[in-house]
């Protein structure tokens, strides 16, 4: 979608990140993944309570399901869990991800409240509490727990997150070397 001003396109934004939250925190019922668990199987088990819609399909309203998960066969972490839901229980989960090491923000979302990336969040381990994953509340969703990036790349694109020269380049000159003593000033500032 084309807006012919930026006015347009923070109000498109604003209406869009509202239909959002109004959806996150107007779901009206869990469903339960398993039905047939019993209360000892569930005992044994942490629920996980996913943020599940597909604001495409007019048919589907937002919802949380519930997947009882047994920590014992699962890594530590958020992303273990959904990773495991998408290819034990649930294929049609979406989501993203792609490093694990908490360096690309692919896999942001909220987990208990906290927004925060799956891969380097850990879970509370007691499974006398159900946890709760659902997409980052301030964006659009476009299924599950996939949000809309563009305004946030709009945003980055804008304000050009790279080192900038007072000086251009010399013809000819492909990269910028830098000296022993240059890499020294930088020693320490950011480790």
């Amino acid at each position: 979608r084309v807006h012919g001003d930026s006015n347009d396109a923070t109000k498109v934004f604003i209406e869009s990140v509202g239909s959002t939250m109004s959806g996150i925190s107007h779901v009206n019922y869990i469903e339960e993944y398993e039905p047939t668990l019993s209360e000892e199987e569930k005992a044994k088990r942490k629920r996980f309570l996913v943020y599940r819609s597909n604001p495409v399909d007019p048919n589907d309203n937002p919802r949380y399901v519930s997947y009882y998960i047994d920590l014992n066969t699962v890594g530590p972490m958020y992303l273990d869990i959904l990773l495991k839901i998408k290819d034990e229980y649930d294929s049609t989960l979406s989501l993203r991800r792609s490093c694990r090491e908490g360096i690309c923000g692919s896999c942001a979302m909220n987990c208990n409240g906290l927004h925060t990336l799956a891969c380097i969040r850990p879970y509370d381990r007691d499974v006398t509490k159900p946890a709760m994953i659902t997409p980052l509340g301030h964006m659009f969703v476009l299924k599950d727990l996939v949000v809309d990036m563009t305004q946030f790349y709009m945003q980055y694109k804008s304000i050009e997150p790279y080192l900038k020269r007072k000086t251009p380049k010399a013809p000819g000159q492909k990269e910028y070397y830098q000296s022993q003593e240059d890499r020294k000033k930088l020693d320490l500032l950011y480790e």
